[in-house]
């Protein structure tokens, strides 16, 4: 990636709220230079042409609400037959009977969270309220513009005024349509194979693939559903990010990653009891676009550090540390990198920086850190 569009992916994550699609290419630009060189338009174009396609469906949905759903009867890649409640798991109905849509076992309903307005709609009509969530649906986000990577004139007076209208179908309703335009027809899914490969993790890549990480599947669902005015955000439950659709008082879970079938409430606790932890009701509140850009390099940070591609970890850190808020233990892990790849004096500056911000609260590590910087710039002798 240029300085600049390292400037650029700095502007645009300390907006409010994040544009994922323009953050996510520019990410991808760290992984293939020529993704650099290539207009943002492109990969905002992908978006918009699987958002073109996904709107008769939609349409179809609203005028027709009683019709049976393809969803129902998938076996698509990662689906289970049947999206309905788990038998036996006595899973109640949501607002409207809406499985899954928000209602514990008991009738309890979730409270509302990140600053998202009640039943009536997600704030901007169809993102996350709040610091970094998902742009409102319906119109470009300003990072967008203000990065450089506005909207055709086509889209701003066209289909995505147009679309606006979505956001009034119910959550059910809403997740069946895109589970058929996005998870049968167009073939977005992921596979175990796909946690191995870094291209998973690349938004151009998983555009091009239609396979990916469940956070990367995630985005698509998000961006596209904004363009259609359909209110949705990102959940982050441990090891696995899905996808509600509606609004944190009334929605649908669905998982991108097995083609957009949909989740109960219980079928998301035992993801979480999978993934060696309790569940409660806090797994299910909004990511904010800048959780969705943290666990994506953690992501990436994760790969490279097990196939020892310190190459790749070190530019996932170097746009981490670009995040509004990071932990101090990145300047640590870039210093440690830039002393492996040669960048002595580099190294050693990141590390004793590390030391001095923990020196208070951690003094053994930052002695540590001190002592790794000493030997870096001992290197130079």
């Amino acid at each position: 990636m240029s300085a600049h569009s390292r400037d650029r992916f700095a502007e645009i994550v300390r907006r409010e709220p994040v544009d994922l699609a323009a953050a996510c290419h520019l990410l991808a630009a760290e992984a293939d230079a020529s993704a650099d060189r290539q207009d943002p338009g492109v990969t905002l174009d992908a978006l918009n042409t699987l958002a073109i396609r996904a709107r008769p469906l939609l349409a179809s949905r609203a005028s027709a609400p009683h019709r049976y759903p393809r969803v129902e009867h998938s076996t698509g890649p990662g689906a289970v037959p049947g999206a309905g409640p788990t038998p036996g798991t006595g899973a109640r109905p949501g607002p409207g009977g809406i499985p899954g849509s928000g209602a514990l076992p008991g009738g309890g309903v979730l409270p509302g969270g990140g600053g998202v307005p009640g039943a009536g709609g997600v704030a901007g009509a169809g993102g996350v309220a709040g610091s970094g969530g998902v742009p409102g649906a319906g119109a470009v986000s300003g990072s967008m513009a203000g990065a450089g990577v506005g909207p055709t004139g086509r889209e701003q007076a066209g289909w995505f005024g147009e679309a606006r209208g979505f956001g009034a179908l119910d959550p059910r309703t809403a997740a069946e349509a895109l589970h058929e335009a996005l998870g049968l027809d167009a073939g977005f899914a992921g596979s175990e194979e796909d946690y191995e490969d870094l291209r998973s993790s690349l938004l151009p890549d998983v555009l091009r693939r239609r396979r990916g990480l469940p956070i990367l599947l995630s985005v698509v669902w998000l961006e596209v559903a904004r363009r259609l005015g359909v209110s949705a955000y990102p959940v982050g439950l441990p090891g696995h990010v899905v996808v509600a659709i509606g609004s944190p008082t009334d929605f649908v879970l669905v998982d991108p990653f097995a083609a957009g079938r949909l989740l109960t409430i219980h079928d998301a606790a035992a993801k979480v009891r999978a993934a060696g932890a309790a569940f409660n009701r806090g797994h299910l509140a909004p990511m904010t676009g800048q959780d969705v850009l943290t666990r994506i390099l953690s992501n990436i940070r994760v790969l490279a550090a097990r196939t020892d591609a310190p190459r790749t970890r070190l530019w996932a850190v170097e746009l981490s540390l670009l995040l509004p808020h990071h932990p101090a233990s990145l300047r640590r892990e870039r210093g440690e990198l830039r002393v492996r790849l040669g960048d002595f004096l580099g190294g050693a500056a990141d590390l004793t920086a590390f030391a001095d911000t923990v020196a208070a609260v951690e003094p053994t590590a930052a002695a540590a850190s001190r002592q790794a910087a000493a030997a870096a710039r001992s290197r130079l002798n």
